[in-house]
């Protein structure tokens, strides 16, 4: 092979790389703005009102999944932010300490 040829198969052994690159880096580009413009329009949570969202926890072993006596538990998760924000409070705290 001569050394002409040589260095015309370098050229778009190297360009191939470049574009291949560069197609890359837009596609990261396009779908970090997709992630983001989801994450803009989805909200998580639940939305502020009365009531609450109750959460169970079943009573059940981790280790091999048998039932544990007496440990079944349900909370209430207040919908209303500042009833929410009341229950991080220490009972024993005045508002103004």
């Amino acid at each position: 092979m001569s050394d002409e040829m040589m260095q015309t198969v370098t050229f778009w052994i190297y360009s191939g790389i470049v574009i291949i690159a560069f197609v890359g880096l837009l596609e990261i580009i396009w779908s970090e703005r997709q992630k983001q413009s989801l994450r803009a329009t989805q909200r998580r949570g639940t939305a502020p009102g009365r009531g609450g969202t109750v959460l169970y926890h079943s009573g059940f072993d981790q280790a091999d999944g048998t039932p544990v006596p007496g440990s079944s538990r349900a909370w209430t998760v207040p919908k209303d932010p500042q009833q929410y924000a009341k229950g991080f409070v220490p009972g024993n705290r005045n508002r103004n300490d």
